[in-house]
């Protein structure tokens, strides 16, 4: 990560990095060279008052702000050939919590109001079968919505209750999502043109 107008690198080894708005504050990944530690820290925009928040063994993770909240959450990039959860970062006193349980090729979305977000996963290990739930931040209670997508593809409305999402077409039964839609692999028909 670069200042403004400074050619000086702040954050060096990060793969991972959020602007937290409730704090002016950024997450990001770091990882120490000389030993491999990964770590996921805090600090403020030009990388001083650094603080460390959490080791991790994967450092390919997504970070994402909670609408309307004191907190941030992170999970691992999507993978149907890896396990996972979300994970609540807590910026006051607390432990980092882990929602929901694992799943393979998980990617979340979270609501306006950050009370509900949409989970996105394949029903098994390097699977094609997209499921697509919506979950309730305070009671882990969460709901199939019988939509193959990925949240992704999803976007909420403002009253926190909907959501419109696209699905993927021509995923055929010998792909690996999300990582193969991920990696341009799905054909995409060609546009008809007017002659």
């Amino acid at each position: 990560m670069y200042s403004f107008g400074n050619k000086e690198k702040l954050i060096k080894n990060s793969k991972a990095l959020n602007w937290i708005n409730f704090y002016q504050k950024i997450v990001y990944t770091y990882e120490d060279q000389a030993s491999g530690k990964k770590t996921l820290n805090i600090s403020d925009p030009d990388g001083s008052n650094w603080k460390e928040i959490a080791k991790i063994e994967d450092d390919k993770i997504y970070i994402s702000d909670i609408p309307r909240s004191a907190k941030a959450s992170f999970w691992l990039q999507p993978d149907a050939f890896k396990e996972s959860n979300l994970t609540i970062i807590p910026f006051g006193e607390g432990e980092l919590e882990k929602r929901g349980e694992s799943k393979f090729g998980a990617d979340y979305l979270w609501s306006k109001d950050g009370g509900k977000f949409l989970r996105s996963s394949v029903s098994q290990k390097g699977g094609s079968n997209l499921i697509l739930e919506v979950c309730d931040i305070k009671t882990n209670d969460c709901l199939n919505l019988n939509f193959p997508t990925m949240s992704n593809k999803c976007v909420w409305t403002n009253n926190n209750k909907s959501v419109y999402c696209a699905m993927p077409v021509n995923i055929e039964n010998n792909l690996v999502m999300p990582n193969d839609y991920l990696n341009n692999k799905i054909y995409k028909a060609p546009r008809k043109k007017k002659l």
